[in-house]
């Protein structure tokens, strides 16, 4: 599981996350944002590093955690965190889908 964290880079979530439907990429890139985002508090980093590791890493032994869950937690992270994506920050993850 220590492997999976080289692809916890800007080209390695693009590519995984290239064939998804185009609002699902831009709520990660978004999350993705806010994650590197200094004024984003603690525990709102804590749910993103939990929803997009959830999304990123596999995780051995559990088969029962699938896709759909995946997308339920980042649901769920995406309304929980709105209030701190910016007009800008949209824009920048904008820039990175194109």
């Amino acid at each position: 599981m220590a492997d999976d964290w080289k692809y916890c880079s800007k080209v390695a979530l693009l590519a995984k996350i290239g064939s998804l439907s185009d609002t699902l990429r831009m709520q990660i890139v978004l999350l993705y944002l806010l994650l590197i985002d200094p004024d984003t508090p603690a525990w709102a980093k804590a749910l993103i590093v939990g929803a997009l590791g959830l999304l990123i890493l596999s995780i051995p032994g559990m088969p029962f955690i699938g896709f759909s869950e995946d997308l339920v937690v980042l649901a769920a992270v995406c309304a929980a965190l709105d209030k701190f994506v910016t007009p800008e920050l949209r824009e920048r993850a904008r820039s990175w889908l194109l």
